[in-house]
């Protein structure tokens, strides 16, 4: 509960009035996820998946999906669906047993306050030395038009500068 009033708040400062691009933050922590409708998990648990809805905000979607091996966000909002399966595990793994890690998302607001891109952290094993973690931020944009993996940066403020670009996805 106390996860989803901080989303609320957190949202509310999305949409104030401002001039610049800005921050809101949810959680991806287990105890501020629950399970998802039965209509909504139906296809994770189909294929042996795990899932768990976590904060977003109104009209958004986050699930937090897992494999016996990976984890990975799904987002879905007005007009925007995206995986991150693919971009995660398979086509732009950062090393082996890529999952999502941290305790937050950030989503970006545009100048007119709309919800432009999310960045959450990718952990694995470097595929050199298994032992050593390595940790990248990914950065999706979600509108207009479909959404897409921009980048995969290692420091905040590389991920915002990315996120606040204009770039659409291709």
């Amino acid at each position: 509960m106390m996860g989803r009033v901080a989303a609320v708040a957190l949202v509310a400062l999305c949409f104030a009035e401002q001039t610049a691009a800005d921050s809101l933050y949810t959680s991806i922590q287990r105890s501020d996820c629950r399970p998802p409708s039965p209509s909504v998990a139906q296809p994770f648990t189909d294929k042996d998946l795990g899932v768990q809805e976590c904060p977003a905000p109104d009209g958004w979607r986050l699930l937090f999906v897992a494999s016996q091996a990976n984890s990975w966000l799904e987002v879905h909002g007005p007009g925007v669906r995206w995986s991150g399966e693919r971009d995660v595990v398979y086509e732009s793994p950062i090393g082996l047993s890529p999952n999502v890690g941290g305790t937050l998302v950030e989503w970006r607001c545009d100048p007119a306050r709309r919800l432009r891109a999310i960045i959450f952290r990718v952990v694995a094993q470097d595929r050199s030395d298994p032992t050593r973690p390595v940790s990248r931020l990914f950065v999706v944009r979600l509108g207009p038009g479909a959404p897409c993996l921009i980048g995969r940066v290692v420091s905040n403020a590389a991920a915002r500068a990315l996120a606040d670009r204009p770039s659409a996805c291709p």
